[in-house]
């Protein structure tokens, strides 16, 4: 029924009405002389003058301000003119006794949604009111169809990322090509929607490979990180299947790489440290690289898991494999230094006091 004058849904919100207008005969024949709630609207805010409906407007609300043009102080036009740079979502419609084209060059130029010649006759205010009623609730709806579409957007986003943690390359699929359901048409608008999203996922999973530790240039080349193409793009299906492609990269990266939570990771880490703590060669970058994570990442995690940095958990190792050596009495200082993977005699020495509170010859002695 929208569309025709007097068409309105019950369940739409009523659409708020501000009467402005010097002459209170006026104003009163506008409130009678139709039945405002039929046509969705209601008279919420009443004004004998502009600077009465600015200071209105400053603590209320309005959808549709209807002025007459001829007023004391503030004309129409001159209200017209602040609602418009104030409140440019407010519709307004003019009054005039004066079939002036000048009147109304001036008021199309500030934005003036229509106009109704006085004596006002009932149809004439009507179809006024309806057809920017009508303007109104398009943009209404406009904007909570893109608040909808948003939401599925982000909703399938989530998904994405959640899949791509539980390594589930299928789910993942599924929730790319639902996301790019929701885009319906192809104008520019949409496809740019689409491009923009594209570039809003990938850098969601990027951000999640890094949140885990990840260096990204283990996966991409600097100068093939993926914007750079999706921009490019005109065409949906291009970025449908170029994400496709991309998130089944990141997933079959990360089960080659065996990249794993982070408590999982440091597991691993630890592991390799008892089982290779001879290797006077182990550093945390080495160790690093080979876990496809970046050392300050590690190092910050490690500390985390374990209470105690690389280095002090490492040497802890070493010291106490060197104790269990020192206890079987088949060992020179430096031999048992070489074997935990402290080649310098000295160095573990010192090393071994600082963790057990006694020198090598003390403990030695003590066994």
């Amino acid at each position: 029924m929208r569309g025709e004058p007097g068409g309105f849904e019950m369940n739409e919100q009523k659409i708020k009405v501000m009467i402005v207008d010097d002459e209170a005969n006026t104003r009163n024949l506008l409130r009678i002389c139709l039945d405002w709630a039929a046509i969705g609207c209601e008279i919420a805010w009443e004004a004998e003058s502009g600077q009465e409906a600015l200071d209105l407007l400053g603590e209320n609300e309005a959808d549709i301000l209807i002025t007459d043009i001829k007023m004391p102080f503030m004309d129409g036009l001159e209200l017209s003119r602040r609602v418009a740079e104030e409140y440019p979502d407010i519709k307004i419609i003019m009054l005039t006794a004066y079939e002036i084209f000048e009147y109304a060059r001036e008021g199309i130029r500030m934005g003036v949604a229509d106009y109704i010649v006085k004596p006002v006759r009932r149809e004439a205010l009507r179809q006024s009111v309806c057809k920017v009623r009508d303007s109104i609730l398009e943009k209404r709806n406009l904007l909570k169809a893109q608040q909808e579409y948003q939401e599925k957007v982000d909703e399938c986003m989530e998904e994405i990322c959640l899949a791509m943690k539980a390594g589930e390359e299928e789910q993942a699929y599924r929730y790319i090509n639902r996301m790019f359901e929701c885009y319906q048409g192809n104008s520019p608008l949409e496809i740019n929607a689409a491009r923009m999203d594209t570039v809003n996922c990938i850098t969601r999973l990027m951000r999640l490979i890094c949140d885990y530790g990840f260096d990204v240039s283990q996966f991409f080349q600097t100068n093939s990180v993926p914007f750079k193409y999706v921009i490019r793009m005109e065409e949906k299906e291009q970025m449908r299947n170029y994400l496709l492609n991309f998130t089944g990269y990141i997933i079959a990266g990360c089960t080659n790489r065996r990249e794993l939570p982070e408590n999982h990771v440091i597991r691993q880490v630890c592991r390799d440290l008892e089982d290779n703590y001879r290797d006077s060669g182990i550093t945390l970058a080495g160790m690093a690289k080979k876990y496809y994570v970046n050392s300050s990442f590690l190092c910050r995690l490690f500390k985390q898991e374990t209470g105690v940095n690389f280095s002090n958990y490492l040497m802890r190792i070493r010291i106490d494999r060197a104790t269990e050596l020192l206890k079987e009495g088949h060992y020179k200082i430096y031999e048992i230094a070489e074997l935990v993977g402290i080649p310098d005699a000295n160095y573990f020495s010192k090393c071994f006091k600082k963790i057990t509170g006694v020198s090598v010859r003390d403990y030695q002695e003590s066994i």
